[in-house]
């Protein structure tokens, strides 16, 4: 067991506060200029960034928010060290910044775009189609992360019917680079519809990991269609060029599945509407056409065009018909008359009442001058007529 006074042991408060007082002391650690490259800019009311060189990075702060700067900028910077004793971080607070040079990784990035695009890697020719209904969905991303969790609940909040494969992977620092290219290389066998790498959000170096090359090899040489949501909204990653759609976030990527299934569905709904709409007036025309055709067979059938004449025919006797009874009735009226007439001339005749007898020199007889096969006229005040004598009877 240790003797604390033979050690002359401190406490952990007694080790910060002389760690302050060294670095305080420190005329170069007062007065530091180091060079870096600016990665994980967050810029709020302070300017808050870190100093990157290969794997090593140090904690920056400067104390307003006019900061001209952007990730991937190699800067020089002035200021002091600092130690936060409450959890023993260190960090520069920056008094100057200058600009001096582009920064490694940035050169490295830009090169590799410029490869890639040679290769053809970014082309849409070369992208392969999102399906609209994908049931079975490869899911690459940290196993219990809010990536898992988002993608889920979006999923499930809209009851999407779908079978997920999971593979649980490493998504930032040096060893997701190979666990990403695995995971890819199983799901591909798996002859899915869709894979989803996806990861939360983070700082631009943690998200730095797809940038790779070999991921970019990978998700180029798949046969299934992959979706990337890396979690960023700004700055696409060499992964996101590469896939075959990008999105911003998990959630945003469940969305896109959902809404295309929901657009898809619409579209089916509209089409099967539109051809049923167009089947019925095809058979609405058809019928209309076929009403018209027979209306026609009907008008130029033979036995209506028979039943037309015999209905104008029969109208026409009818016509006549009722023309020569009336002609007929009338002639009987008339002769009736001219009888009445004739008797009468004969009765007054027999009763030697008033008549004229006239041959045909027009002169006055007396009727016992009448001779047979002569004509004569017979005639009083009421009426006249023309006679032949065929026989003279004596007696009557």
């Amino acid at each position: 067991m240790f003797n604390l006074k033979k050690l002359n042991a401190i406490t952990v408060k007694q080790l910060s506060k002389y760690l302050k007082s060294v670095i305080k002391e420190d005329f170069i650690l007062n007065n530091i200029f180091i060079v870096g490259e600016i990665v994980n800019l967050r810029v709020t009311m302070f300017s808050y960034f870190s100093l990157k060189e290969d794997d090593e990075t140090i904690s920056c702060v400067k104390f307003d928010n006019d900061f001209d700067f952007s990730d991937g900028d190699k800067v020089l910077i002035k200021g002091y060290l600092n130690l936060y004793t409450k959890d023993s971080r260190y960090q520069i607070i920056v008094k100057d910044v200058q600009e001096y040079g582009v920064g490694e990784s940035s050169i490295i990035l830009k090169k590799l775009k410029e490869k890639l695009l040679k290769k053809g890697y970014f082309d849409n020719d070369n992208k392969k189609n999102i399906p609209n209904i994908p049931y079975k969905i490869g899911l690459i991303t940290g196993l219990n992360s809010a990536a898992y969790y988002d993608f889920f609940k979006v999923l499930s909040d809209n009851n999407y019917n779908c079978q997920v494969y999971y593979y649980n992977s490493l998504v930032q620092g040096k060893s997701a680079e190979i666990d990403i290219v695995n995971g890819l290389d199983i799901l591909d066998k798996y002859k899915l519809d869709l894979i989803v790498l996806t990861r939360g959000g983070g700082s631009k170096e943690d998200l730095s990991i797809f940038n790779s090359e070999l991921i970019a090899d990978k998700i180029f040489e798949l046969n299934t269609p992959i979706i990337t949501a890396i979690g960023h909204d700004i700055d696409l990653s060499i992964s996101d060029l590469v896939s075959d759609k990008f999105l911003s976030t998990p959630t945003k990527a469940a969305e896109y599945i959902v809404r295309q299934n929901v657009k898809y569905k619409e579209n089916l709904y509209n089409i099967n509407r539109f051809i049923n709409q167009n089947i019925q007036n095809i058979i609405a025309n058809f019928e209309k056409s076929l009403k018209l055709i027979n209306s026609k067979i009907e008008l130029n059938n033979p036995k209506n065009i028979i039943l037309e004449r015999e209905y104008y025919f029969n109208n026409r006797k009818n016509k006549i018909n009722y023309l020569i009874n009336y002609l007929i009735t009338d002639y009987e009226k008339r002769l009736y008359y001219t009888r009445n007439k004739i008797e009468n001339l004969f009765n007054n005749i027999l009763n030697n009442k008033s008549i004229y007898i006239k041959n045909d020199s027009r002169k006055y007889i007396d009727i016992k001058d009448i001779k047979v096969g002569e004509k004569y006229i017979i005639f009083n005040k009421d009426i006249s007529f023309k006679i032949t004598v065929e026989e003279k009877i004596d007696e009557w």
